[in-house]
């Protein structure tokens, strides 16, 4: 999907979620940078840090309006290229969350009532504007068959795993580093009557993104502007752009590495007293460590990680091998494409049954007797 005709941006093929209101409420796709106009971002994040108590029908009217303006772009782009017209066109929207925030049932709730209005409003004749997004929030129930679902983005980026050579069973360990928000999940992988079960053992999420990666480095009152791809920025680079020494964007970046860090230690821990008889965990085998998303390019990051599996044998007495998603067949461009990138929408363009069933949490309990592995403990059975 080419979006360069709506936004421009540095991969032509990811859209950004960001759009624009303009006097008389005029909508469109991308940051409008000019009077009288107000640029919406963050749309996702601010949806997941609300509480149903304080989520706002203006905070949920903007991821509409932004889903509303995508679909009508795709129908556009599809009609124009001949495929609507010789094919047609069978609508339906998957939407990806961070593994928590899909364990939550009214954050779920709350991004599928957004993504059923979003799909309403697109198909409604008359432009996009806030009221009629709030109109459309209205109308959710009167629809019949959305064809709306919300999956665990994890679920979605280990399509291609699932399907490869390299698939194996046992504790499995993700991290997401996105735009915004770092997401980390450890999960079991077994297949049982040919269906994947992904039982989820931990998750976090927090915002720790790679631009919270710039904003450390960047520090309070610089004044410059920073571009995605300056979060690799080696220490002497953002010195010289920001004017301070080594020293102290060295100390900034151990501070946010750090944070990394402790969310990432956190899901382990979480996961080894949830999963004790777990082979990994018990240091009878090696723990799959995925590292995908945009940021997860970033060297210091993936420095940082490859530390810790260095010393997870000590520290944690399992051992990890960090390993990048496995990029599928059939997906489109050469091989400087970036999957890690386009993992989640790879997996979001494929069937819902045919993503691996996630067992949510709270129903974890009668699944543990049940993954016990052959080769028992003396005190396996206590």
């Amino acid at each position: 999907m080419d979006w360069s005709a709506a936004v421009e941006g540095e991969d032509r093929h990811l859209l950004a979620s960001v759009f624009s209101e303009g006097p008389g409420g005029t909508c469109v796709l991308g940051a409008v940078e000019a009077p009288n106009w107000t640029v919406h971002d963050g749309i996702k994040v601010k949806i997941l840090e609300s509480s149903q108590d304080t989520l706002r029908v203006n905070t949920l009217a903007d991821a509409v309006i932004f889903i509303a303006l995508a679909f009508r772009y795709v129908g556009s782009w599809l009609s124009s290229s001949g495929i609507a017209t010789t094919t047609g066109i069978r609508w339906r929207l998957h939407v990806g969350l961070p593994t928590k925030s899909w364990d939550d049932n009214p954050t779920t709730d709350a991004f599928r009532a957004a993504a059923q209005a979003g799909r309403v409003l697109a198909l409604a004749p008359g432009p996009i504007s806030r009221a009629a997004a709030v109109g459309a929030l209205r109308m959710i129930d009167q629809v019949d068959r959305p064809a709306v679902d919300v999956l665990p983005e994890f679920a979605c980026q280990l399509y291609s795993y699932l399907r490869s050579a390299e698939r194996r069973e046992d504790l499995h360990a993700l991290v997401d580093v996105g735009a915004g928000t770092l997401d980390v999940a450890y999960f079991n992988v077994f297949n049982k009557e040919g269906e994947e079960f992904l039982p989820v053992f931990s998750s976090e999420v927090e915002r720790l993104g790679a631009h919270y990666l710039i904003a450390a480095l960047a520090g309070h009152g610089n004044g410059c502007d920073w571009e995605d791809g300056e979060s690799s920025l080696s220490n002497e680079r953002v010195a010289q752009k920001i004017g301070c020494t080594e020293d102290e964007v060295e100390s900034r970046r151990s501070l946010y590495l750090s944070a990394v860090a402790a969310v990432f230690n956190k899901a382990t821990s979480d996961a080894m007293r949830i999963y004790p008889t777990s082979p990994a965990v018990q240091g009878r085998g090696r723990l799959r460590l995925f590292l995908c998303g945009g940021g997860s390019r970033i060297g210091s990051l993936r420095e940082r990680f490859g530390r810790i599996a260095g010393e997870s044998e000590g520290v944690f007495r399992m051992k990890f091998q960090v390993s990048e998603i496995v990029r599928p067949r059939d997906i489109v461009g050469g091989d400087e494409t970036g999957f890690d990138r386009l993992s989640v929408a790879y997996g979001l363009s494929q069937n819902a049954a045919n993503i691996g069933y996630v067992m949510r949490s709270a129903t974890l309990e009668p699944v543990l007797p049940s993954e016990r592995t052959e080769g028992k403990d003396r005190d396996d059975d206590r």
